[in-house]
């Protein structure tokens, strides 16, 4: 380099140092704005000595937040257990019975007896509380029935008791070589007519099974299975339904067209029981025919049982004549009234 040239950038350099000066006072300006003198240390953040060299980083995506969700259902409360009931239910009283026979059904048929209990199946149950009628409850009396099972000859013994208070009505359905069936129904009453309490029933020898009137709980439950229905005034159980149509009839001051009766087992079915008059009719008797009042219930399913009930207003209030009839399996029992009644023991 030329000795002109050199003194010329001298002399330039020293014309730009005012304003080299002032460029350097704006920059640190503005390092001063960004930067902090408070020592804080963020994110992103040098620090040198006690000037602090912000870095900018680019922003960070946001994700979007997922919308709350609804709080959860409360759980539903456990089914209430059935209530507790004793799964081997004092027998009654024993009744007169011969050495048990073999009497076994025919294959693949449930076997009947005496008010048998075919099932009335659970989607039978009603809705709302049977029909109430007035009742006028008959004498204490004991009746002896000629009872044929799909043929085969025995006899029966229904014994109805009652001190105005309580009752107690009892059924000895006895075959050939042994008792087919041991029935007995006992409670008190109340403005309906009879109130069931309990009611056990065993057939052919067999274990004694029980439907339990829980009048205070408003329930009726089981020695076996674990179901209920509603103890509604007139519910009636597969025995006493007899004497409370009875005394519906006692009481009615004309003839009846029908008559509807909520009725248990002691194997847990139960059903609306639906009679329908069918008219004066001759039933052959063993003194000759007699004019009766015919009765028939037919079952809404094939699984039920067809009732059907013959009454001789010459011989009284109870029935004359009774037959059950297992539609699907053909079995038929009969109960034909025997003459001579007499007081109740």
């Amino acid at each position: 380099m030329s000795p002109c040239g050199g003194a010329h950038l001298i002399n330039a350099q020293r014309r730009h140092r005012p304003f080299l000066a002032v460029l350097g006072a704006v920059l640190l300006a503005h390092v001063l704005l960004l930067g902090h003198w408070t020592g804080r240390v963020d994110a992103g953040r040098v620090t040198t000595g006690r000037m602090q060299v912000v870095t900018l980083a680019p922003p960070v995506a946001q994700r979007p937040q997922p919308a709350p969700m609804p709080p959860a259902a409360p759980p539903l409360p456990a089914a209430a257990p059935a209530p507790a009931v004793a799964t081997s239910p004092d027998a009654p009283a024993r009744l007169a019975e011969t050495p048990p026979a073999a009497m076994a059904a025919s294959p693949g048929r449930a076997a009947s007896a005496p008010l048998a209990d075919e099932a009335e199946l659970p989607d039978e149950r009603p809705v709302q509380p049977p029909p109430l009628y007035a009742t006028q409850v008959p004498p204490p009396v004991q009746l002896r029935y000629a009872l044929r099972y799909n043929g085969r000859p025995g006899q029966a013994t229904l014994t109805w008791q009652h001190d105005g208070q309580r009752y107690q009505l009892a059924l000895l359905g006895q075959g050939m070589q042994q008792a087919l069936v041991e029935q007995l129904s006992q409670g008190g009453f109340d403005a309906a007519g009879l109130a069931p309490e309990r009611f056990t029933d065993r057939r052919r020898g067999r274990g004694w099974q029980a439907a339990n009137f829980q009048r205070e709980a408003g329930l009726i439950s089981f020695s076996g299975p674990q179901l209920t229905y509603p103890a509604w005034p007139g519910a009636q159980d597969r025995l006493s339904w007899l004497a409370q149509w009875v005394a519906i009839q006692a009481a009615a001051p004309s003839a009846l067209p029908a008559v509807s009766l909520f009725v248990v087992d002691a194997r847990g079915h139960g059903g609306l029981w639906h009679f329908a008059s069918q008219g004066e009719v001759m039933l052959e008797a063993p003194g000759g025919p007699l004019a009766a009042q015919l009765w028939r219930r037919d079952p809404p399913r094939p699984e039920g049982l067809r009732v059907e009930l013959w009454q001789v207003p010459a011989l009284g209030p109870w029935p004359a004549r009774l037959r059950f009839t297992a539609v699907r399996s053909g079995d038929v029992f009969e109960l034909q009234r025997l003459p001579g009644a007499q007081p109740a023991p």
